[in-house]
């Protein structure tokens, strides 16, 4: 019996342009290995949702590519951590669930290589490669593209200190020295025997309403330091900026140089559930910077598109100023205070400590110092607001009264907080402190109105939560390296756009085979600038009178005060997870009508001025291509590839506009509307916290505070 045949309808295969038929046989096996190639190579190129441009097309070439590069015989075999190295970590403990994911990562970084090897074989050394068109018709001239490819060597680059006469740097007070000798939390007071480790008079925080701002000396952005300036002159330096201001854009250096590496939490207890091990999403955000050009010196300001205000920016700075100050001279900044000495009207500026590398001169302000404490001894002083305040600043009232009872657990803990930290102030913390040349930072607990205890972090531990190691050596060389590449691309940018104003995002994106960055320059009128930080002035203004009851008439002093404290001025995203649920930051309803440079409002007017970079690295230690460097060991050296390639004009406005669309998805949202069950799960803990502690002062009530040490004791 003859079969029924039917008609099925034909295809044409995009890959071979051969004619298929439904349903499709298996393909030839040269047909297999050319389409995994091709495929390979635009995941390579283009990750994620980025589709490859018209201009570009693959061919072969005679000579290995970035793509593919052949490595030495046998590279295989020493590619990643060796069995030693391996068996190492087993011996010494470090058998945690972030040890596994750095191997995983490692192992398909080698897999990666060894298929790059194989295409090779087969190819016969003419792999397949990227290239681009010869001439495309929205490409810049040829004298004009920027290609550059350098070999970074930190033990080449070296972050100089400059000794100049600066103010005296203040010491703590209230016998809180304590706290830098001995690890872990201090608590104010014993939840237990309700004895009190230091001076009763730390545990109620002076109202923001009480406190006199302008008494405090005024804080100056980088733009409008004169003294910066003129040191740069004398230095021969082209860019100066503020720790503050320049670690966002180090923070992204710091993802693309580690491969994203995730933090390590082997120091929480193992009850505590460890739901994300990655950067807050607020921390990954792209970060904007504004270059302000005068008499060939760039200063570089933080862009504050999507900034609002909040309490916390306020509050940060009296509280640093009760912890450096006796109860007698902090009270005298108490508001209607007849007896305020002279001293006390206006205060010294800040002590700054000023270092350079390369083209850059960097200032960081100086919080406290301790001759004690190794190296300079100087530190950072941190005020870290629990997390119902952080996590729905713009209603902080409904987060009053959460409380820090316990020393480990989900809620109401310091574990809570400090994981928090790890997630989204960790990585700032440590550039401010390396910048600064400080030892670590002071953090003191507090939910606005009182404060629960103190913890000195030292940059041994923060490196060993974000490098995975206690050794500073490798935080160092990859500040130095950040400062390094960051140079050599201002310095395009800025020949780009000689002598203007330009505005500049940098975006650092994940990627299965290497991560990349985007950089994207625009030009920004004086006028532009100007009129956003007039409004942004009188938004603060606004605020500051509707919080402190006080007309503030310095620009921007107060708010730029506490960024340089590490204190953001909206509150980061903690907990946000990968779904965009959560709670955030923040928005200053006074700004949503302002044009900002760079959006997509008029950025088709002007896509021939923006310019588009694409930044690729290498990371090799001892000659080894490596996903990331490790733990550092005697015969360590690590050396960084760049690679730096310029986007086509019209591809870079797309670009461009897709990054500035993350970044506000990211950093512009509405927390009267996103109240998720996270942020009602905290209102919940924070109304039953008001309780508690209305039953706590109950039971205090007439009687003495127990003090462990007596003062003078």
């Amino acid at each position: 019996m003859q079969a029924s045949t039917r008609s099925i309808p034909a295809f044409v295969c995009l890959f071979c342009r051969a004619h298929r038929s439904k349903p499709r046989p298996p393909r030839p096996r040269h047909l297999q290995k050319r389409h995994r190639l091709i495929a390979t190579l635009a995941e390579d190129a283009f990750p994620r949702d980025e589709l490859p441009p018209p201009n570009f097309q693959y061919t072969a070439a005679d000579e290995p590519s970035r793509d593919i590069q052949p490595s030495p015989k046998g590279a295989e075999k020493v590619a990643g951590p060796s069995a030693e190295v391996e068996n190492e970590k087993v011996q010494n403990g470090d058998s945690d669930k972030s040890t596994i994911r750095r191997a995983t990562e490692e192992s398909e970084h080698r897999r990666r290589i060894r298929r790059e090897q194989t295409v090779s074989k087969e190819k016969k050394g003419a792999p397949y490669r990227l290239v681009q068109s010869p001439s495309p018709p929205d490409m810049p001239s040829a004298s004009t593209v920027i290609d550059i490819r350098k070999t970074f060597d930190p033990d080449n680059l070296e972050l100089q200190p400059l000794e100049t006469d600066q103010p005296p740097i203040p010491s703590l007070a209230h016998d809180l020295q304590r706290v830098l000798f001995n690890p872990g939390i201090y608590q104010l007071q014993d939840p237990r025997s309700q004895v009190y480790n230091f001076d009763p008079y730390l545990k109620s925080i002076m109202p923001v309403n009480e406190f006199d701002f302008e008494a405090l000396s005024e804080y100056v952005t980088s733009s409008r330091d004169q003294d910066l300036m003129r040191l740069a002159r004398e230095r021969g330096k082209k860019y100066l900026g503020s720790s503050s201001s320049m670690t966002s854009v180090l923070s992204q250096f710091h993802f693309l140089l580690s491969g994203w590496r995730q933090i390590t939490t082997s120091m929480l207890s193992r009850g505590f559930p460890v739901q994300h091990t990655s950067f807050s999403r607020i921390t990954r955000a792209p970060a904007a910077v504004i270059l302000r050009q005068k008499n060939g010196i760039y200063a570089i300001d933080a862009d504050k598109e999507f900034d609002g205000q909040n309490i916390l920016m306020v509050l940060g700075r009296s509280m640093e100023k009760l912890l450096t100050s006796s109860k007698e001279d902090f009270e005298q900044y108490r508001r209607g205070d007849t007896q305020r000495p002279p001293s006390i009207e206006k205060g010294p500026r800040e002590p700054y400590h000023y270092s350079e590398l390369g083209d850059f001169l960097i200032r960081a302000q100086l919080d406290a110092k301790d001759t004690r404490l190794p190296g300079t001894g100087v530190f950072d002083l941190k005020t870290r607001a629990v997390v119902s305040i952080r996590m729905d600043a713009q209603n902080y009232e409904q987060g009053l009264g959460y409380q820090i009872k316990d020393r480990f657990g989900q809620y109401e803990s310091y574990e809570r907080e400090f994981f928090d930290m790890m997630r989204t102030a960790f990585l700032k913390y440590s550039l401010q402190a390396r910048i600064g040349r400080m030892d670590g930072i002071f953090v003191a607990y507090h939910n606005i109105q009182s404060l629960f205890g103190f913890q000195y972090i030292g940059l041994p531990e923060l490196d060993s939560s974000l490098h995975g190691t206690s050794d500073t050596l490798l935080g160092d060389q990859e500040l130095r390296i950040s400062l390094g590449i960051w140079n050599d691309i201002l310095d395009q940018i800025t020949q780009r756009f000689q002598g203007r104003n330009v505005r500049i995002l940098f975006e650092a994106r994940e990627s299965k085979i290497q991560p990349f960055m985007y950089i994207f320059a625009e030009p920004v009128e004086d006028e532009v600038i100007d009129q956003k930080q007039k409004q942004e002035a009188q938004a603060i203004q606004k605020f500051m009178k509707k919080v402190t009851g006080q007309d503030v008439v310095e620009e921007n002093s107060h708010i730029q005060a506490m960024e340089a404290r590490g204190i953001p001025r909206s509150p980061p995203l903690d907990n946000r997870n990968s779904q965009g649920k959560g709670t955030g930051e923040p928005r200053n309803k006074e700004t949503d009508s302002i044009v900002t440079p760079g959006t997509a409002n008029d950025t088709q007017a002007r896509s021939n001025e923006i310019l588009g970079l694409v930044v690729h690295i290498r990371n090799l230690v001892n000659g080894t291509e490596v996903l990331r460097p490790n733990k550092p060991t005697a015969n360590y050296r690590w050396t960084v590839d760049l690679k730096v390639l310029e986007i086509p004009g019209e591809r870079a406005r797309q670009l461009y506009e897709r990054c500035q669309k993350r970044r506000k998805t990211l950093l512009d949202w509405d927390g009267e509307k996103d109240v998720t069950a996270y942020i009602r799960k905290l209102r919940a803990l924070s109304k039953a916290g008001r309780e508690w502690v209305q039953g706590q002062n109950e039971q205090e009530r007439g009687q003495e505070p127990v003090l462990l040490y007596e003062k003078g004791g």
